[in-house]
């Protein structure tokens, strides 16, 4: 994943008025959910209006929401998280707190290889929260659970 990009887009969001995972929010709560909910989760980050497809690598299509401050992560067949879909989103708080958290869900019983691939996006959130504190000079230490 490039989190130099993603940063960029992020950071470069902040300067407009902060409501985001709006469209996220709407979506099920994260986790296991039935083969129809997961097609839907991806039908409408995939056609959002403001959707930005890139194709990471083979393996893993990048769609980036900027309006939405988010960024999701959907896998292909081959990739050992398929069926998953990941959205990494960035908040600042009214206490210019900057949250960034990561959500997925997936429609497999089977999805230890899909919670293991969540994983990697909670140890770069903290990363990238790190580094948009560091680069807004921010003293704010909180660290995302």
């Amino acid at each position: 994943m490039n989190n130099l990009r993603i940063l960029v887009i992020l950071l470069a969001s902040f300067s407009a008025s902060l409501h985001a995972q709006a469209m996220v929010d709407s979506f099920p709560a994260p986790g296991v959910v039935t083969a129809e909910q997961y097609d839907v989760i991806e039908q409408v980050i995939t056609s959002h209006p403001d959707a930005e497809i890139i194709l990471q690598d083979p393996s893993v299509i990048q769609v980036s929401i900027e309006p939405e401050f988010t960024v999701c992560f959907i896998p292909a067949e081959s990739h050992p998280a398929y069926p998953g879909i990941a959205c990494r989103s960035v908040n600042v708080t009214q206490d210019s707190d900057y949250i960034v958290e990561t959500v997925g869900w997936t429609d497999s019983a089977d999805n230890s290889e899909f919670q293991a691939w969540l994983a990697l996006f909670n140890v770069q959130d903290q990363q990238i929260k790190q580094e948009i504190v560091d680069s807004t000079g921010s003293n704010d230490e909180q660290q995302n659970p």
